[in-house]
Parts: C-alpha cells; structure tokens; sequence
C-alpha cells in the first residue's frame, strides 16, 4: 500500500466518522423554555411545590443526567440541567399568564386553598442519524395532583412528545425537541388546571 492510498483510507475514515456522528463527546441539552398557552380564566393564589423526579433517567460520574443515546455510537444524550427547576420555570410562565399569584414551597400546606404537586415520571430523547439527516425524539410523562381545600380533589398524568429532523448533528434539535415536548404537556396540563381549580 503507498502513501496516497493511505491518505484516501484515512480521509475516507475520518469523513464516515463525521457523517455518522461518532465521537466520544456526549450530546449535552440546555433545557430551555418559551411560553405558549396562553390560557386564561385562573385567579388569586396558587401553590406548587417543587416538582419532584421520579423518572429512572440515570445520573453519569461527571453528575450530568443521561436522557437517551446517540444510536450506532458511543455518545450519550446528557443535560447538566435540573430538570424539576426546567418544569417549574416553565409552570410559572404559563400560570402566571394563566392569572394566578404563583407560590412556590417545598411542599404544599395544610388546608391549601389551591395547591398543585407535580412529578416528572419520565423523560428521555435520543437521536439517531444516517449519511444524510438526523432525527431527534424525545418523549415526557408528567403526573400532577390538584389540590383544592386541603382535599386532593383530581389526579392527572400528561404525556408527550416530538420529532424533530434535519441536518444539525449538534445538541441544539435536541434542546428544540424537549422544549416542544414539554410545551405539548403544557397544552394539556394548564388548562385543565384552570378548569379543575377554578
């Protein structure tokens, strides 16, 4: 074999490489949040605890949470974020357009006049690619408990999720994808949260 036959191999090498996305550096998401609901009808104080995690996503040595994989590599998707604060911020946002004076405590009062416990139960997303296009999907269960009175007066479990394809092999779909999905609970939760508690 001569050198140029060796420069091609490694080209070669190096250019599959890129394109299938292997790497040893994990795909790392910012949780991020934009409000979208816009829901309406709520009033006077509401509290919530902070939402507890009850999902198995798993903890690396480096402290960051594993949420899925890159498949056909050894890259992991991970996000250095708190993913009870990343619900809660998002849960304010849309509360407060909502009309409520949102409270925020470890844990909801005796005789809570309105009162809301939220648990994520499940979060992952992964990606998967090929020589051309990337896909993301990431999937979210959240369970909440409505309380009114001191009575817990309804339980309630949201799931959802999103797809997102394209060409971007960074960690940003990835970031756009929980968003989306977390906006899709949103779209279910606040409303009936209105409609519960009101």
């Amino acid at each position: 074999m001569n050198f140029k036959s060796i420069k091609i191999s490694s080209a070669a090498i190096f250019i599959l490489s890129i394109l299938s996305g292997c790497g040893t550096m994990d795909q790392r998401a910012d949780l991020t949040y934009e409000k979208i609901v816009n829901a309406k009808g709520g009033s006077g104080d509401i509290y919530m605890a902070k939402p507890l995690e009850t999902h198995n996503a798993a903890r690396k040595p480096s402290g960051v949470l594993m949420l899925g994989m890159v498949k056909e590599t050894d890259r992991d998707v991970v996000t250095g974020d708190s993913i009870s604060d990343w619900v809660m911020l998002a849960m304010l946002q849309e509360l407060y357009t909502a009309g409520y004076n949102v409270k925020t405590v470890k844990g909801l009062p005796d005789n809570v006049s309105k009162g809301i416990a939220v648990s994520v139960a499940a979060i992952s997303a992964d990606q998967d690619s090929d020589f051309v296009a990337i896909k993301t999907v990431s999937n979210m269960k959240i369970s909440i408990q409505l309380w009114k009175d001191g009575k817990n007066v309804k339980s309630l479990t949201f799931d959802a999720g999103n797809e997102e394809k394209g060409v971007d092999r960074s960690a940003e779909p990835i970031s756009k994808s929980l968003q989306k999905t977390l906006q899709n609970i949103m779209k279910q939760l606040v409303p009936e949260i209105v409609r519960v508690l009101q």
